[in-house]
């Protein structure tokens, strides 16, 4: 993809979108910033892999979108690879000048996922020296060799300013469901296009946070949980305030209504320091609570009494309502990291 790592304006990348499509419009659009791995090595060709982002908004009209792989995406035998051939786009084997072209499979979803992209490409009939790339005695002495994008997902993740975790991942993101503005870091500058053609999908230009993931709502899991509970709380502080109004329970019922508030804003403006706030209050309440059941169990083993039916139910309710207070102390962890 990269034959050297120099650093040159921006301004000299252009990017041309359709350009070897049979009767599609061409659109030549310009990369704003380029971003190569420090580590990419010329000679082995290891972390051949850069990020473009463009000065403006492509449409599904141009380019379409394909989706990240899993970290543990399986590669599939049946593999495809984006390059011209009499009018067709799908081709089992790469041709000489398409270095970074896509590398892609159909996933169990029966959408395609782009798992590599192409970096030394041999050519049938040609030798090492003759195609410029190595080759090995399998099948005709043609092996084409790929950059692995499943090894990369954290770099591409920290440089479009988000963080691809599988764990909360629902679904196999896009990039123009995933990407953000590009962050500016000082260490890599842009570099311009030294005449290679590459088509490149345009990220959206919506300003999402590292935490955004394929929940419902944009949100993830631990978002989810986390206003789920809130709502939750407040709805049954309120209920508290309206019909079993308690004058000695009314700081608990304001502090944890106020508390639930104060997550539920946290987590739409996807801030650090008010999920910061949040966690060390959800971490007092868990050191609190946990103290008074364990002060509530000593008392039971030493008072020798018998539970009553509404006793356990209490005693139900309390432990389930611990656990939620220990998983929301738990997501909200997570998410301050995040964020």
């Amino acid at each position: 993809m990269f034959r050297n790592k120099r650093r040159y304006e921006s301004v000299s990348w252009n990017i041309t979108i359709g350009s070897d499509c049979p009767g599609c419009d061409r659109h030549t659009v310009t990369a704003s910033k380029v971003l190569v791995p420090e580590d990419f090595n010329e000679c082995t060709k290891e972390n051949d892999i850069a990020i473009f982002e463009l000065r403006e908004k492509l449409s599904g009209t141009w380019a379409q979108p394909i989706c990240l792989p899993e970290r543990n995406e399986p590669i599939s035998y049946n593999l495809h690879v984006a390059a011209r051939n009499s009018g067709s786009v799908l081709v089992i084997f790469a041709c000489s000048g398409y270095g970074g072209g896509p590398l892609f499979q159909l996933n169990d979803n029966n959408k395609f996922v782009q798992v590599g992209i192409a970096s030394e490409l041999c050519v049938d009939g040609k030798n090492k020296e003759q195609s410029f790339a190595p080759y090995y005695d399998i099948e005709d002495d043609m092996t084409d060799v790929f950059t692995d994008l499943r090894k990369h997902l954290n770099w591409i993740c920290y440089k479009i300013g988000l963080c691809y975790r599988q764990n909360i991942f629902t679904t196999t993101r896009t990039f123009l469901e995933m990407a953000s503005t590009i962050p500016y870091d000082p260490t890599e500058r842009s570099a311009p296009s030294n005449g290679e053609v590459q088509e490149i999908v345009q990220p959206n230009d919506e300003n999402l946070k590292r935490a955004s993931a394929g929940g419902p709502g944009g949100l993830s899991c631990n978002e989810m949980f986390l206003v789920t509970l809130a709502v939750i709380t407040v709805v049954f502080g309120t209920l508290d305030l309206i019909f079993d109004y308690k004058h000695v329970a009314l700081a608990k019922t304001i502090f944890s209504m106020a508390l639930a508030v104060l997550t539920i804003v946290a987590v739409i403006t996807k801030s650090s320091i008010l999920m910061l706030v949040v966690l060390i209050f959800l971490t007092i309440l868990v050191v609190l609570v946990t103290a008074a059941l364990v002060v509530s169990v000593i008392l039971f083993f030493t008072e020798g009494k018998q539970l009553q039916t509404g006793q356990i139910v209490e005693i139900i309710i309390t432990a389930l309502s611990y656990l939620c207070i220990v998983f929301a102390c738990i997501s909200a962890c997570i998410l301050r990291g995040q964020y």
